[in-house]
């Protein structure tokens, strides 16, 4: 373990979580196609793992977006409008890897909805117990966390730690 990092969520833990996740999301789209987007890079390696948990025919679609530099939400969401195409008349299940401000995930909601989507829900990794600048719930969710800056299981901090098993806290350096 990196020595920066407390451990926060194990391996397993997020394994078994995912798992029930997979069940619940294979029986509320069983009767519909599914289109799931990744948005990059953080939410990666979660949608992997959840992706061999839905047990139904699912359509997978990534989006680069981004807002973070360092430690800190820079207020600024960057992603291409173009590459929403795929949407139109789509089931969507949009997935992050953590949901903090609502800046991101309510950004990409509405503009998945403008380009056309026949639905649109969220499932989010962890859901940071903030205030939220925007108010906004995932209608899927792994884990409930503090306000901690967390890395590992995808997340990063400038690029480092997403390949770590586990989610942890990033300690200063």
């Amino acid at each position: 373990m990196d020595k920066h990092i407390t451990k926060l969520i194990t391996q397993s833990a997020i394994k078994n979580v995912i798992i029930g996740l997979g069940a619940t999301i294979t029986h509320d789209y069983r009767k519909r196609d599914l289109t799931v987007v990744c948005l990059l890079d953080g939410s990666l390696i979660f949608t992997a793992h959840l992706l061999q948990q839905i047990k139904i025919p699912v359509n997978l679609y990534s989006l680069k977006v981004s807002s973070y530099e360092g430690k800190s939400s820079t207020g600024q969401l960057k992603y291409k409008t173009e590459d929403l195409i795929f949407c139109k008349n789509k089931d969507i299940l949009l997935i992050d890897d953590i949901l903090d401000s609502g800046l991101t995930l309510s950004t990409m909601v509405k503009e998945i909805k403008t380009a056309g989507a026949k639905s649109v829900r969220t499932c989010v990794l962890l859901d940071k117990q903030i205030d939220r600048q925007i108010k906004i719930e995932p209608d899927y969710k792994a884990f409930d966390i503090e306000n901690e800056f967390v890395v590992g299981f995808g997340m990063d901090y400038n690029g480092l730690y997403r390949n770590l098993p586990y989610i942890g806290v990033l300690k200063d350096k």
